[in-house]
């Protein structure tokens, strides 16, 4: 497949999406061959795995969000484990820590963490991470751990904590948000750092001219849009030194 690949999608989750296969076939129609649909939770994560057994090119990632990290339970872990288990699933996430919506304490969130980390190493793969305003505690978690595969999804922090992650290996997704006029730090750290060390990731952002999806949902079918014009607004800006 040489297509576009959505790498971070949520057709699973029937409020936002009441028609995933439709959806399916309109990012098909539109180019995008390859999709992840990602979990948040047992449910949404057993729906990413239905997804992927059913329609060619799309892959499960099954985990648990921080945000629910407080309904979290050893249960869990284990319906988990069975899902990711599948060869279907690619990987675990999306996991992690997010101190914005206050939802979760932080040892709930570590604890969640922490289990579904374990979980990765003992099925052998990779680790997709939400991080939200708790960059410097996500990375010190990992950093005191053996290295392994992990993708920051839309990272947005420090130029320290990039050379954190980087030193750790990790890749970086890169979003519709670092065209937009006021993301000068973000495209900074794009600008500094090795370029076989960002994935794109527009799905899951708006584009820069943003009219078009006022009051809607962007769909991975507009993947390419969003690529079009992230890829151009960037250049600019860069070529501005802005």
């Amino acid at each position: 497949m040489s297509g576009l690949f959505d790498t971070h999608c949520h057709l699973n989750l029937e409020e936002h999406f009441p028609s995933p296969e439709q959806e399916i076939r309109l990012a098909h129609e539109s180019g995008v061959e390859r999709l992840c649909v990602v979990g948040i939770d047992v449910a949404s994560s057993r729906r990413a795995l239905e997804l992927a057994k059913s329609y060619q090119g799309v892959y499960a990632i099954v985990g648990w969000h921080p945000s629910g990290a407080n309904e979290f339970s050893a249960r869990a872990i284990d319906d988990l484990e069975r899902l990711a288990g599948d060869p279907n699933c690619v990987a675990v996430g999306e996991i992690g820590l997010d101190f914005h919506w206050k939802t979760a304490t932080f040892e709930e969130q570590k604890s969640c963490l922490d289990a579904q980390l374990d979980l990765a190493r003992r099925i052998g793969k990779p680790v997709v991470f939400h991080c939200r305003e708790a960059y410097p505690e996500l990375l010190a978690a990992l950093e005191s751990r053996d290295p392994w595969p992990y993708l920051f999804h839309c990272f947005s922090s420090s130029a320290d904590d990039l050379g954190r992650a980087l030193r750790l290996g990790a890749k970086l997704g890169v979003d519709g948000p670092v065209t937009y006029p006021k993301a000068t730090d973000l495209r900074e750290l794009l600008a500094i750092s090795p370029r076989d060390a960002w994935v794109a990731g527009d799905r899951q952002s708006l584009p820069i001219t943003r009219a078009r999806f006022v009051g809607s949902r962007i769909a991975p079918r507009d993947l390419r849009l969003g690529r079009r014009r992230s890829r151009a607004g960037l250049a600019r800006r860069l070529r501005r030194g802005r």
